[in-house]
């Protein structure tokens, strides 16, 4: 029985060993190179990290639909001083496309989907990205039937050359839009601008249990959430350290389960017509 164990054993690792080693990501067309402009349907994918050279441009420009770009756990970043117009990835007017698992670091924004022609981009995922460092808005989504899920966006800063701009966090506005599961810390803008950990507009959204901090009360306007438009779902969501935790101005809101720590004003604007508490929130 002892010498039947063995061979099986051995016969195990022997098959173990014949397996081809795991790739970083199969069937995907590697980037190399900064500035690229991906022109056709398929799946992209980074094999090291990247830096874009100069003040502005675009590092990754989708320019198609049904185009998946996976970082693959590597780096985007620009070593561009504070400035407006560089981004790292961009997608106007397109949609079914994908944009996960990796850091973007450094750029004016991180992120920017746009419409094109008045034609919002549509039925598109932002998941998995650490966000680092953005000068102005780090993940910034005109959607419609998008996810931004799972992010983590730290320490988006508007540079004192650029002061009068609010600087955003998470910035999604469309229709049918979900933003779950995100983590933002530290979005500050120059003394006298507002700014937003994360900011919901247009009709039909839903926001679930993300989490937005600063790591201390400026003297100037922080908001850990705003949301405007029509008919937007709020649940399971935490805020801390900002100067209004909740900025809810939306008609036919509905929100439960939503909890402060910290801010000077938990809930604002409430009083708005059709905002309905479900209870829970704190």
């Amino acid at each position: 029985m002892k010498i039947h164990a063995t061979l099986l054993l051995l016969g195990a690792g022997l098959l173990l060993s014949l397996r081809p080693a795991a790739a970083e990501s199969n069937h995907c067309t590697p980037i190399s190179a900064l500035p690229i402009t991906l022109s056709s349907a398929g799946v992209y994918c980074l094999t090291q990290d990247l830096t874009m050279a100069g003040s502005n441009g675009v590092a990754v420009f989708v320019n198609a639909d049904s185009v998946t770009l996976d970082l693959n756990g590597h780096a985007l970043r620009s070593n561009a001083a504070g400035n407006m117009s560089t981004f790292g990835v961009s997608v106007v007017g397109q949609k079914y496309f994908t944009i996960t698992d990796g850091t973007i670091v450094g750029f004016a924004q991180a992120v920017y989907v746009g419409s094109a022609g008045g034609t919002n981009a549509k039925s598109g995922l932002i998941s998995n990205l650490k966000v680092q460092r953005s000068h102005t808005i780090g993940i910034s989504a005109l959607c419609d039937g998008c996810v931004v899920r799972d992010n983590m966006v730290t320490d988006t800063n508007i540079p004192a050359s650029f002061g009068g701009n609010a600087a955003i966090g998470i910035g999604v506005s469309g229709t049918g839009n979900q933003v779950i599961g995100n983590r933002v810390f530290n979005t500050f803008s120059q003394p006298g601008d507002p700014a937003f950990g994360i900011s919901v507009s247009g009709s039909n959204s839903n926001v679930a249990n993300n989490y937005s901090a600063n790591d201390h009360i400026s003297s100037d306007a922080t908001y850990g959430y705003s949301i405007i438009g029509t008919n937007a779902l709020l649940s399971t969501n935490q805020v801390q350290g900002m100067t209004v935790g909740y900025n809810l101005t939306a008609t036919n809101l509905k929100y439960r389960d939503n909890l402060s720590g910290g801010c000077t004003y938990a809930f604002n604007g409430v009083s708005v017509g059709g905002v309905h508490d479900l209870g829970g929130n704190n």
